[in-house]
């Protein structure tokens, strides 16, 4: 059984969730497609929103934002402000290797996660996680410009700029064998 995240639990949604969603799109005189465009899902997933099968939190979250509603509206009791979200930590990544140029197989071989985990967590659909359980490693943290962890967690708090991207275009490959132990 997966772990159950502690900000986002399943517990905390209302049984009825699918009912206001489908209420407020209408109210809003939007589309399941124009919704779905706005949320950045397809539309198959908003259809089954509405139908009341389960949804992960980052659709939720997403269909909250599409809507133009205040984090916590559709789930109440979410700690959202503590949770990944589309535009968070993932498109910010994305950002700075492509500024880098380095492709995202490069980037998952030489931080050793699959192409299509990376391509999650680019692309904020890792689901209901928060920041901390992200499958991040010293060898992602490097590449992306960052000589530590700190500096790494300071950037996602806002608390510091993005290195400057020094771009690899030769060598990037004994860089990886320099830092793996």
């Amino acid at each position: 059984m997966a772990k159950q995240n502690p900000f986002t639990p399943r517990s905390a949604r209302p049984s009825n969730l699918h009912e206001v969603v489908k209420e407020l799109r209408k109210k809003q005189r939007k589309t399941t497609a124009a919704l779905a465009a706005e949320a950045d899902v397809s539309v198959r997933t908003i259809q089954r929103m509405e139908a009341g099968e389960p949804t992960s939190a980052d659709t939720i979250l997403r269909v909250e934002k599409a809507l133009l509603l205040a984090p916590g509206t559709l789930v109440e009791r979410w700690e959202t402000g503590e949770t990944i979200l589309s535009a968070g930590i993932g498109p910010r990544m994305r950002e700075l290797r492509r500024k880098r140029r380095v492709t995202i197989t490069q980037a998952a071989g030489y931080s050793r996660l699959s192409v299509a985990m990376l391509s999650r967590l680019e692309r904020g659909l890792l689901g209901d996680l928060h920041w901390e359980e992200l499958p991040i490693n010293f060898n992602l943290i490097r590449l992306l410009g960052f000589s530590s962890r700190d500096q790494f967690e300071e950037w996602v708090e806002g608390k510091m700029r993005a290195p400057v991207p020094a771009i690899i275009t030769r060598g990037w490959p004994s860089l990886a064998r320099t830092t793996s132990a």
